[in-house]
């Protein structure tokens, strides 16, 4: 084990012993399982410096992951089709891309299967050309790529990486992140590919020959008998043989398809012959002397058996005779692959050699030119100590110098502080004298301006109320007019009306009536009109008495404001003098 971060400190420690500490924040969160804490990423990460032991060609990394989602990341993840990392052992550019290896993440439909919510486990190792990628202890996912892997001396990001801080927006927990230099053993696991069920490390270099191995057997014993297959200890391959020459029409895959080899090609002959001579001993002249009609039914039953193991011989050596010709098309093929291999490796090692010499001149070079410059920067950096020590001098003389001044200053700035706090108290004292003061004038002021303002109050009052008799008396006078005027008028048309008939007298009388109304009408509405304009003088006279009230107030704030502000002259004067 290389790296162990189990993100239950303050900092991201390495607890495998080997001091590979990562670097960087992270938020601590709930821990997986309910034990300690998990390390909470979201465009932030951890990064571990590389080290020799990182160089490992084969490599295994384990840890749980809970990938988390809001509407924020929801709505960033819907407008970028991109991939995002969990952990990035190299760097990302346009120009370059380096892995060794990267596990990244599609938010948006997520190309692995990890389900949102939920915490999984997740291992990925490296064994060889193989790479492979397990969730939860299943096999997710495997890839075999083309020559071994390429290491690099790039740092191990984990929970995103620099190239994705600003683009991805993936929260997660992360908890248990493990490292380590060689693959994960892999036990009882069925594998789809070859077909065979095997049991194996995967550090074992014996494993593919071993499952060829198995496959070779499963195909051989095909060609004999479907029935024989069980003798080799393994299922039942998928088949099929032609019913004229016996030749394979379908194998398993291409590893399959291996030759048998010549020990195999004579067990195999060696059982047709033992075939052969037990269907001849079956016709021995012994056994066909019959003795009774039962010896006669033995004989006749013997005899169709000879004849089907005839039959049975002339197929075998059909079958034989196809596995021959399989065999010559095999050494052919396998002839020229050969040829075509050893042309192909030739073309690659030369073209290897030519840019290894290519590769090791540019580096000659580039070491010449860092040579020079290292040359330079010695030069440079002694320069530059000699004006350090210099400066060195120069900033001890001033700093001396600067604290016998910024005694000085201080002593002064005391001196002065000191009589000013003087001049503080003795201001404060005068202030508070010349307040009493003015707070006594303005009192004695207001106390005038009241009385003055009761005063004026009382005479509108009496102006107002003597106003208000005399209207009421002279509406009274004119009602008295109205009304002997009205009577008047009534006393002539009683005159004029006394020689009519009774029912003249009455209709008059109903018309007297009408207009007797009219008139209380009429009367009552001149009533109400002398009561609104009384209601009407009363609110002026209120709102002139406001408006006095109101200007007698200002007045004196501007007094007193005014009075202020002279003080506070006074004083300022007296201060500076």
């Amino acid at each position: 084990m290389e790296v162990h971060l189990t993100f239950d400190e303050s900092r991201p420690l390495d607890t495998s012993g080997k001091k590979n500490h990562g670097s960087g924040e992270v938020m601590a969160a709930a821990g997986i399982g309910g034990v300690g804490s998990s390390g909470l990423f979201r465009n932030n990460y951890v990064y571990v410096p590389s080290s020799e032991s990182f160089k490992s060609a084969d490599f295994s990394y384990t840890f749980f992951v809970y990938l988390l989602e809001d509407a924020k990341s929801r709505s960033i993840n819907e407008l970028h089709d991109q991939y995002c990392p969990i952990m990035h052992k190299g760097t990302m550019r346009e120009d370059v891309q380096e892995a060794s290896p990267a596990l990244l993440v599609n938010p948006r439909d997520g190309r692995i299967k990890v389900v949102l919510g939920t915490t999984g486990t997740a291992a990925l190792v490296r064994h060889q050309n193989r790479m492979r990628l397990y969730v939860d202890g299943i096999l997710d996912s495997s890839l075999v790529t083309e020559g071994a892997t390429k290491t690099n001396d790039l740092p191990l990001f984990v929970g995103s990486a620099p190239y994705a801080e600003n683009v991805c927006d993936m929260p997660m927990l992360l908890d248990e992140f493990r490292m380590f230099s060689y693959p994960f053993v892999v036990t009882g696991s069925p594998s789809a590919r070859d077909g065979c069920r095997v049991t194996a490390e995967a550090r074992d270099p014996e494993l593919p020959k071993t499952t060829k191995c198995v496959k070779a057997c499963i195909g051989t014993m095909a060609l004999h008998t479907a029935v024989s297959a069980s003798t080799c200890g393994v299922e039942p391959a998928d088949i099929l043989q032609s019913s004229e020459h016996g030749e394979l029409l379908s194998s398993p895959e291409d590893d399959c398809a291996e030759v048998p080899s010549e020990g195999r090609m004579r067990d195999f002959l060696s059982f047709l012959e033992q075939t052969a001579s037990n269907s001849l001993f079956c016709g021995d002249p012994k056994a066909e002397q019959p003795n009774s009609a039962g010896d006669a039914t033995n004989t006749a039953n013997l005899l169709s058996k000879i004849s089907a193991l005839e039959v049975e011989i002339e197929d075998k050596e059909h079958s034989l005779k196809a596995l021959h010709e399989l065999r010559e098309r095999e050494k052919l093929h396998e002839e020229r692959l050969r040829r075509q291999l050893q042309q192909q490796m030739q073309g690659d090692l030369t073209k290897t050699t030519e840019k290894y010499e290519q590769q090791c001149r540019k580096l000659q070079e580039l070491l010449s030119q860092l040579q020079d410059e290292k040359k330079g920067i010695t030069l440079r950096y002694e320069r530059l100590s000699e004006e350090m020590r210099e400066l060195e001098k120069r900033f001890a003389a001033k700093t001396a110098e600067l604290h016998r001044q910024y005694g000085r200053e201080l002593e002064r700035q005391k001196r002065a502080f000191l009589s000013g706090e003087k001049m503080k108290k003795q201001l404060e004292e005068d202030l508070l004298t010349q307040k009493a003061l003015m707070q006594r004038q303005m009192e004695e002021a207001f106390e005038e301006e009241r009385s003055q303002h009761k005063q004026e109050i009382r005479t509108l009052k009496e102006t107002f109320a003597a106003e208000l008799e005399k209207e009421r008396e002279v509406f009274a006078a004119k009602q008295k007019q109205q009304t002997a005027k009205w009577e008047a008028q009534m006393a002539d048309g009683k005159k004029k009306l006394q020689g009519e008939i009774a029912k003249a007298r009455e209709e008059e009388q109903l018309r007297l009536k009408e207009i007797t109304a009219q008139l209380l009408s009429e009367m009552e509405q001149q009533r109400t009109k002398h009561l609104k304009e009384l209601q009407q003088t009363e609110a002026a006279a209120a709102a002139k008495e406001e408006e006095l009230r109101n200007k007698m107030n200002k007045e004196k704030e501007d007094a007193v404001n005014e009075a202020t502000e002279k003080t506070k002259k006074e004083m300022l004067s007296e201060t500076h003098k």
